[in-house]
């Protein structure tokens, strides 16, 4: 059941120095609650969403326009996350708009000579409350669990990212460890499959699921920095049982992890 990624030698290297360095396997993403505010750097290349959180710390985030690539995460903000929205309608040429309309439509105008135009009515997330245009005619839907980036002259999704998913299995160790001794980690690859990830190197969750896992998770240093999974070894287990079978570090991550499954056996 293991799995291991060959890696050239500067990988392994590097991948060890950032572990050294307060490393944590986690989503390169922060949003735990619904996202409350949002708003476009001058230049429109980048948009900060910010959340409440539940109560007393909330996250904010940077998104690369261009790409729909987060590229910054301030976690545990005492008091939340919240300012005035700006949503940019249009370019700044003025010459199209996009609207939301009252259905949760999303619908890219011309604006230019003549009459006022639709062009097209790109795929709206569900309940989408804001739209706003950035740089190099992106336009960026803001749902209910969803943060989608549209290109406006094609209507063609650049990405999205789904936040507050929830699977509907059992996770892999019980709830009250999950909550407790791994809040925050766990995350929904799908409506059926969780991912827990335990140590810098180690998650568990469906072998088979590794692209998925890959595509879910990087290794963040310092909360600020991504690295990817694939430079260097990265193990996935089925269970919680096999992972602790297989724990090749005595950190706190693997002593909770072997507690968990001490409990669970009774």
């Amino acid at each position: 059941m293991n799995a291991t990624t060959a890696s050239p030698p500067a990988h392994r290297l590097a991948t060890n120095l950032i572990r050294a360095r307060g490393t944590m396997l986690s989503r390169p993403y922060g949003h735990r609650s619904k996202i409350t505010a949002l708003a476009l750097s001058p230049s429109g290349t980048h948009l900060a969403t910010g959340d409440w959180g539940h109560g007393e710390s909330g996250t904010a985030q940077v998104w690369e326009v261009a790409t729909g690539r987060c590229v910054n995460v301030l976690e545990w903000i005492d008091g939340g996350v919240g300012w005035t929205s700006r949503y940019g309608p249009g370019p700044p040429s003025g010459d199209r708009g996009a609207v939301l309309t009252a259905a949760g439509d999303i619908e890219v105008w011309s604006l230019g000579v003549g009459e006022p135009r639709r062009l097209r009515t790109p795929a709206a997330p569900a309940g989408t409350g804001g739209v706003l245009w950035g740089a190099d005619d992106i336009v960026v839907a803001v749902g209910r669990t969803v943060l989608r980036f549209l290109r406006a002259p094609t209507g063609e999704t650049v990405g999205d990212y789904t936040f507050l998913r929830e699977a509907g299995t059992e996770p892999p160790l019980h709830g009250d460890h999950v909550h407790g001794d791994f809040d925050g980690r766990i995350l929904a690859l799908d409506e059926y499959t969780w991912c827990l990830p335990v140590e810098p190197d180690m998650a568990i969750a469906q072998p088979e699921r590794r692209a998925d896992v890959e595509a879910h998770l990087a290794w963040i240093v310092d909360r600020r920095f991504a690295w990817p999974l694939h430079w260097g070894r990265f193990d996935i287990w089925p269970d919680a049982r096999t992972a602790v079978a297989n724990l090749r570090t005595t950190s706190p991550g693997a002593g909770k992890l072997r507690r968990a499954v001490r409990e669970s056996a009774g």
